[in-house]
């Protein structure tokens, strides 16, 4: 009896939508799935001069954003896919314009960390952009 109660509900249902109040609902299907945001992440790679442990990235597009009170050279390195050697991805030798950072494509699960060499008070972060 149960399994007939919800099969009968289960079929006179037709869609899920959703939509902003005051909007014409929106149905979800395959070819319209529901849509989400993108990906968020953040790490602070070095602070006040001390790095941080190498971090796993989601993949995509990030900024990479660095200033140092002395510079020497901010290094952000990727692991190669051997697993054991770093390359070099970005080298800095002065701030960023504004803050601005660089932009940098990662693959899925890239492993990465920075390298400071005669710096004083060096930040650097990474952001997804989503």
């Amino acid at each position: 009896m149960v399994a007939r109660i919800l099969k009968q509900t289960l079929t006179q249902m037709h869609a899920i939508a959703f939509g902003a109040p005051g909007e014409t609902p929106q149905s979800i299907s395959q070819a319209s799935p529901l849509p989400i945001g993108g990906k968020q992440e953040s790490f602070a790679l070095a602070n006040n001069n001390v790095v941080s442990a190498a971090v796993t990235v989601y993949g995509g597009d990030y900024i990479f954003a660095q200033q140092a009170g002395a510079y020497g050279t901010v290094k952000l390195q990727i692991r190669a896919p051997d697993g054991v050697t770093w390359l070099d991805l970005l080298s800095k030798n002065a701030s960023d314009a504004n803050g601005a950072g660089t932009g940098v494509a990662l693959p899925s699960n890239a492993e990465l960390h920075v390298v400071l060499t005669g710096t004083a008070a060096a930040f650097a972060t990474l952001k997804r952009v989503p």
